[in-house]
C-alpha cells in the first residue's frame, strides 16, 4: 500500500490518489460501498488531523485511530485491485498504487485447509470456517450458484481479517459453492478446496 513509515498528512495524500484513480479509471469496477467507505475514513482522519493540531492527547489519540481504519480500508482496496488487474503492472500503477519489488517479495501464500461450511438459523445465512494460513492477512471469499467448472466466473462476497465469514440473503433451497483464497505480503494465494451447501 505504501504506507508504512508515512505521516497521516501523506497518507490522506495517497488515499485521495487511489479514489480519484479509481472513480475515473475504465479499467476497473470498484465496488461503490468499499469506495464510500474508503472516502468516509479519509474525511474522518482529515479531521482528526485539524483537532490534533494542538497536542491535546485525546485528539492525538483520535487521529491514530482514523489512521488504523484508514489503513484497514486501503488494504481492502488494496487487495481488489490486485485481484481485478491479475497482476498486471500498469493496472495497478492505474489505481493510484505502486508496484512491490521483486526483490522483497515474500513467500507466496498456501491454500486455506480444512475448509467447512454450516447453515445458521438466520434464514439464507451460511457459515465458513478454515484453518489458518501462516503469513496470511486477509481472506477472499468467493461463491457461485451453479457447480464449478473453468469457466465458472466466481463472485467474490467478502474479505476477511480472520479464517472465517458469514455469507447473508441466499435463496433458501438454492445449493451455492464456495472457495476461499489467503492473501499475504506476497499476493493472493492459490483457491481451497471448493465446498458446497443448500442453504436454509
Amino acid at each position: 500500500m505504501g504506507l508504512r513509515g508515512l505521516n497521516a498528512a501523506r497518507k490522506v495524500e495517497i488515499a485521495s490518489k487511489v479514489i480519484s484513480s479509481l472513480s475515473t479509471s475504465g479499467s476497473f469496477h470498484t465496488p461503490q460501498s468499499l469506495l464510500s467507505e474508503l472516502t468516509m475514513k479519509l474525511k474522518l482522519l482529515e479531521t482528526s488531523i485539524e483537532l490534533s493540531e494542538f497536542g491535546d492527547k485525546r485528539a492525538v489519540a483520535a487521529r491514530k485511530l482514523c489512521e488504523k481504519e484508514l489503513e484497514r480500508v486501503m488494504r481492502q482496496v488494496a487487495v481488489f485491485v490486485e485481484h481485478a488487474s491479475k497482476g498486471n503492472v500498469e493496472l495497478i500503477k492505474s489505481s493510484g498504487f505502486e508496484v512491490r519489488s521483486a526483490n522483497n517479495r515474500a513467500m507466496p501464500m498456501k491454500a486455506p485447509d480444512e475448509v467447512k461450511l454450516k447453515r445458521l438459523e438466520v434464514q439464507g445465512a451460511v457459515f465458513l470456517n478454515w484453518k489458518p494460513v501462516s503469513n496470511s492477512k486477509n481472506y477472499l471469499v468467493q461463491m457461485c450458484a451453479k457447480a464449478p467448472n473453468k469457466k465458472t466466473n466466481w463472485l467474490t462476497t467478502g474479505y476477511s481479517t480472520k479464517s472465517r465469514f458469514v455469507v447473508e440473503s441466499l435463496t433458501p433451497g438454492s445449493s451455492y459453492w464456495f472457495r476461499i483464497m489467503a492473501i499475504g505480503a506476497s499476493g493472493i494465494g492459490p483457491p481451497s478446496e471448493v465446498k458446497s451447501i443448500m442453504a436454509a
